[in-house]
């Protein structure tokens, strides 16, 4: 696991003359990617939205510059007034937040986005796959409205 950890050895020799004892102190550390600094790159997504009796499906998405902030193994960004926060293990990545933003009118009731994926060996892409899940009620001058949106096929892609 991770942390210190000191291991101890004493004997003697065969004549038992001689004893010995030494101990080592070591630490194990999870590697991580180093992903910090500014990214480029693309989201694309098909958003599927219940409400009202009506199922309404659209492409969503499109270039994305970010700063990925790194503390250990620990990351976050903001894209498009979305944080987006996780950890990296490895060459793995998986981060969440909120898939759809807070406006006026809407009452979530669950709001969550996941995405995770790799990172190239040399650090330089990352490739990642999310879904993305919200239900909740909307009120306008028209009434109130339970509504739900869903993706399962979302695709990011990062450059640096």
């Amino acid at each position: 696991s991770n942390g210190n950890h000191t291991v101890s050895m004493s004997g003697s020799d065969i004549e038992d003359i001689e004893t010995c004892s030494t101990s080592w102190t070591f630490s194990i550390m999870q590697e991580c990617a180093n992903i910090a600094g500014n990214w480029s790159g693309s989201e694309n997504a098909i958003v599927t939205c219940t409400y009202d009796g009506e199922m309404v499906t659209e492409p969503v998405g499109g270039s994305l510059s970010i700063n990925i902030k790194q503390d250990g193994c620990k990351v976050n960004w903001t894209t498009n007034s979305y944080d987006r926060t996780g950890m990296v293990q490895g060459n793995n990545i998986q981060v969440s937040g909120l898939f759809m933003p807070i406006e006026s009118g809407f009452n979530f009731s669950y709001n969550s986005y996941t995405v995770e994926g790799t990172i190239s060996e040399d650090e330089t892409i990352i490739n990642m796959n999310g879904t993305g899940f919200a239900t909740g009620t909307f009120c306008d001058d028209y009434g109130c409205f339970n509504f739900s949106c869903t993706t399962i096929s979302d695709t990011v892609r990062f450059v640096r």
